[in-house]
């Protein structure tokens, strides 16, 4: 992995993030602003670079073990950051639904918006499909165990899992599909796609760049210190562990892609998901708690991703 290359890609995220920063004072940011820019990202841009990565790509038998894998790993890196959280706020002595909220922000990860982008850029088409499934996973443990411990319920329950079925989801269905029955899409119908996938970095940036100064421009980062605890867990402590899970997998023999292993390392690095305030209102849960934990690890990873991301370079490949 070009150790050149992964700065120059931070660098303009960080660009476009201040982009989004500076459109905030030309821009009233409210609730139809926000709506418009999560379902052009939702409906428009992610399905479009998942559909785009996978007709660019032979699906062989191979690679189909690869999605299998990246999912299940990733399923399992969502339920350790969790619980990695859970057992830290628990010793720290937090009361139980602020001890659950914090293990949830410090455990899940923005592998979408942000994983799927990067992925993208350093591993092209194949690392953006296998970031796309890993961040199934993500999804599996929100409408999983995240509901359930911010709901506070007695029993679990699998319905909401119903909520997965979203639009990057079925897109990565239906391309699989198609792609299996040797379909390729027409010259224009691929140059549309390539065309709309380019818009998730610039547009995902800009709404992170947004929702910062509207944190800033209401005051709420008097409430660092109750987020401050997730930061190095989510941002060097679980990264760190994937890295040397990966390592050790390498000493065994056990080799994997480079493509999948960097995956898992770069979206094992992403700060805490966009959508935590959106989930933690569904569950009546501390949204504004949510808002300030993903923007002030968006921030800080534009630091900790490229020296993460750098070290599990240098050591692994």
């Amino acid at each position: 992995m070009n150790l050149l290359s992964l700065a120059s890609q931070i660098g303009m995220i960080a660009v476009f993030i201040g982009i989004g920063a500076l459109l905030h004072r030309m821009i009233d940011f409210q609730e139809n602003v926000k709506k418009a820019f999560m379902t052009v990202l939702i409906y428009a841009a992610m399905p479009a670079i998942i559909l785009d990565s996978i007709f660019q790509l032979p699906i062989t038998e191979d690679l189909l073990m690869q999605v299998l894998l990246v999912f299940a790993v990733s399923v399992l890196i969502q339920f350790t950051g969790i619980f990695i959280g859970w057992i830290t706020f628990k010793i720290a002595k937090k009361p139980r639904q602020r001890r659950n909220e914090l293990a949830i922000l410090s455990g899940l990860g923005n592998s979408g918006f942000l994983g799927i982008p990067i992925c993208a850029l350093l591993f092209g088409p194949k690392g953006a499909l296998l970031a796309a499934v890993f961040d199934m996973g993500l999804d599996v443990a929100i409408w999983t165990i995240c509901i359930y411990m911010l709901k506070g319920e007695e029993k679990f329950s699998w319905k909401p899992l119903k909520s997965m079925l979203n639009f990057p989801f079925m897109a990565m269905m239906t391309g699989l599909a198609l792609a299996l029955l040797g379909f390729r899409p027409p010259q224009f119908i691929a140059e549309t796609l390539g065309i709309l996938s380019g818009l998730t970095v610039p547009l995902a940036m800009i709404f992170i760049g947004l929702m910062l100064m509207q944190i800033v421009k209401s005051g709420n980062l008097t409430r660092m210190r109750e987020v401050a605890g997730t930061l190095p867990l989510k941002l060097i402590l679980l990264p760190s562990a994937v890295i040397m899970a990966l390592f050790l997998l390498f000493q065994a023999g056990t080799a994997l892609p480079w493509e999948t292993a960097g995956v898992f390392m770069v979206q094992a690095a992403m700060p805490t998901f966009t959508f935590a305030a959106v989930i933690f209102i569904y569950c009546s849960a501390d949204e504004e708690l949510a808002a300030l934990a993903s923007v002030s690890s968006t921030v800080c990873s534009l630091l900790t991703v490229p020296l993460i991301v750098s070290f599990g370079s240098w050591l692994l490949f």
